[in-house]
């Protein structure tokens, strides 16, 4: 066994147990409130809730929007409707 080999070794045994306390890091983070995976700042984190919340309404049925489409397709037929209006 050479000594090259032992410490590469060593070092990809302790990079990896660095890499499985990442989703714990993670979640810890996420106790603390602070943002993760990309809504680093409020204006992100309110287009992100206006489209999901639009989305919802539109798969519900809150808009003249794709109504004349089976449920199951009409959010497709909704944006295809607005490209046209667009």
């Amino acid at each position: 066994m050479s000594l090259v080999w032992l410490s590469t070794t060593v070092a990809a045994r302790a990079r990896s147990r660095i890499r499985a306390g990442e989703p714990l890091a993670n979640i810890a983070a996420w106790a603390r409130g602070e943002a993760r995976f990309g809504l680093r700042t409020e204006r992100t984190t309110q287009t992100i809730i206006a489209g999901h919340a639009f989305i919802r309404n539109l798969r519900r049925g809150h808009y003249e929007l794709g109504i004349d489409a089976p449920r199951g397709l009409r959010v497709a037929a909704a944006f295809t409707e607005l490209a046209g209006a667009i």
